[in-house]
């Protein structure tokens, strides 16, 4: 995807992509511990930029101890003034080109139907369909490497599409 001869692309995120990553979530801690984590071989950490400018990001996830729906896409987040112009579509497939690449034939990706329509109807669109017929309650707890404790919950639905 162009725009005026610039290029929008997908790349695993940088420290120097905290402070962008931070305008669209304030977990400073958070983006730094994902950034360390991603070196390895069980998640990316990965930014949809383009030129020099992040416009979202998302972790995609290929081994947890707690996760049991593999590879998945977590923490999917557009910047607002980006939305509906392409941009999370864009990531998307891009995450699902570099799970395919490693040998996966399916992802997937939690949300809240309700709480976070836009987003559940984006994902029928691309052809993800729910694996629950119900939305369940979703809790989930993080401790950053500061020692800060991050908790939530939601109302849930796990979605799956073939790679």
């Amino acid at each position: 995807m162009g725009h005026g001869g610039a290029i929008l692309r997908v790349r695993d995120a940088r420290p120097e992509d905290l402070d962008a990553l931070e305008r669209y979530s304030p977990k400073r801690s958070v983006h730094s511990d994902r950034i360390r984590d991603a070196l390895g071989v069980n998640c990316r950490y990965l930014v949809v930029a383009w030129e020099s400018d992040v416009l979202g990001f998302g972790l995609l996830v290929f081994a947890a101890p707690d996760i049991a729906l593999l590879p998945c896409m977590i923490d999917l987040r557009i910047g607002p003034e980006f939305r509906s112009q392409g941009v999370g579509t864009f990531l998307i497939h891009g995450m699902e080109e570099i799970a395919r690449a490693r040998g996966s034939r399916e992802m997937y990706v939690g949300v809240d139907p309700e709480g976070n329509e836009r987003a559940y109807s984006l994902y029928l669109r691309l052809g993800y369909r729910p694996v629950q017929s119900k939305p369940y309650m979703n809790s989930w707890r993080l401790t950053s490497s500061d020692g800060e404790v991050h908790t939530g919950r939601d109302w849930h639905i796990d979605l799956r599409r073939e790679l």
